[in-house]
């Protein structure tokens, strides 16, 4: 591993978001203990810690355009990346659950009483005091939950209790520090990750249709991540860093694009791309917006009617997916490149603000489709609106709920 080094973390996020790939070197030598120690202990899997990590350097890279000094500590913006990563592996890979995690962080009076040394500065100070005003029962759980990724229901079995007391210690923990952190509560459930079935499913799809909620998620999220000192740092392997390099290597080859995408800077993309692949079961969402990389759909020329355009990538690129809405019209276009039909079919849906989701059409093949719309669901398609793509078996029926696993997400925009 490179020498470590303990710099300006916030300065270096921002010499990253600029391109700076020196930068990123430094920011990775001061801060990958910090967060492969987070990944490692969540996720209990040496090996799958190590490319999580991996990936998770890689959305560092994405998102340090968006990281914004003034809403908080880099160390708490960072590890909260990482936490949301391990934390989604844990829930998707079958696996030992939280439970043991749970037991001993619960059993754990030095953590529970607050005496562990405090390392992390002035953000982990005072959210040692805030915790510690909770009542104890509800500052365990608060606890238990950040730092192993259980869920309300292993908390409870941990604890002994009825899993309706676990949630409740939890929602009135998360309701008193919602006061002292000037955000609204109902956020702290869904970036605490406690919250499972059908709760979680609404939380995540009022996240995706929802800009305002998903700014009170991340709030919320580093808000509570300085929680992740307890937690030990743990050195990657030595060869994690020439991997990333040569990833952020290739990933810039696409110069020109990039650089357009660099210069959207902070809040602006914070409202339009916020939080989505942390919260969205482990997929790296790439968003890009207005260009489109193959031919086919594209914007008309000035004079014509604007259209409703969104160009998505799901995890490596794959598939690539192009959106296209006439508004004056009643179909929706969409085109699909490097999908692999083994893979499943890709259902397309439209987000309403309040997360319920409405089918658009099913995707099976590579090249373009055109799915009528009927009335109701062309009412809900405007600038802004999200649409969500899922992967679902080539052999099961389509249904009024998304089944298949959420791999991308995006606004449609008028152009």
């Amino acid at each position: 591993m490179r020498s470590a080094a303990a710099p300006d973390l916030a300065g270096l996020l921002g010499r990253v978001a600029g391109g700076d790939r020196p930068a990123m070197a430094a920011l990775y030598d001061a801060t990958a203990p910090i967060l492969h120690g987070i990944v490692e202990t969540i996720a209990r899997d040496a090996s799958a810690a190590a490319q999580l990590t991996e990936g998770i350097y890689l959305r560092i890279w994405d998102r340090a355009p968006r990281f914004d000094p003034a809403a908080g500590e880099a160390r708490a913006w960072l590890a909260a990346i990482a936490r949301n990563a391990a934390v989604d592996w844990r829930r998707r890979v079958p696996g030992p659950s939280a439970l043991a995690d749970a037991e001993m962080v619960l059993s754990d009076e030095t953590l529970l009483t607050g005496e562990a040394p405090i390392a992390w500065g002035s953000a982990a100070a005072l959210l040692h005091y805030q915790l510690r005003a909770l009542p104890l029962d509800a500052q365990a759980a608060i606890r238990a939950a950040m730092l192993t990724g259980a869920s309300d229901a292993e908390i409870a079995q941990a604890g002994l209790m009825r899993p309706e007391t676990a949630a409740l210690h939890i929602r009135d923990g998360l309701a008193q520090l919602a006061g002292e952190f000037g955000l609204p509560a109902s956020g702290g459930e869904l970036a605490l990750g406690a919250v499972e079935g059908e709760r979680r499913a609404q939380a995540l799809r009022r996240q995706l249709a929802d800009p305002g909620f998903a700014a009170e998620v991340e709030a919320w999220q580093q808000r509570l991540a300085p929680m992740l000192e307890a937690l030990p740092a743990i050195d990657p392997p030595a060869d994690l860093w020439p991997r990333i390099d040569a990833l952020i290597e290739l990933r810039e080859a696409d110069a020109p694009r990039r650089s357009r995408r660099r210069q959207v800077r902070w809040p602006i993309a914070r409202t339009t791309a916020i939080g989505l692949a942390a919260a969205l079961a482990g997929a790296l969402v790439t968003i890009a917006i207005f260009t489109f990389a193959f031919g086919g759909l594209r914007p008309g020329p000035p004079g014509e009617a604007p259209v409703l355009v969104a160009q998505i990538a799901g995890p490596d690129r794959r598939p690539d997916i192009a959106v296209r809405y006439d508004p004056t019209g009643s179909a929706l276009r969409v085109r699909m490149r490097r999908f692999d039909p083994a893979a499943g079919v890709a259902d397309l849906w439209l987000l309403a603000r309040d997360g319920t989701p409405f089918f658009l059409g099913r995707v099976t093949s590579n090249g373009v489709a055109r799915f009528p719309l009927p009335r109701p669901t062309r009412a809900l398609l405007g600038d802004g609106a999200t649409v969500m793509v899922t992967i679902a078996p080539a052999d099961q029926a389509r249904r009024s709920q998304p089944i298949g696993r959420v791999i991308a997400t995006a606004r449609l925009v008028l152009v």
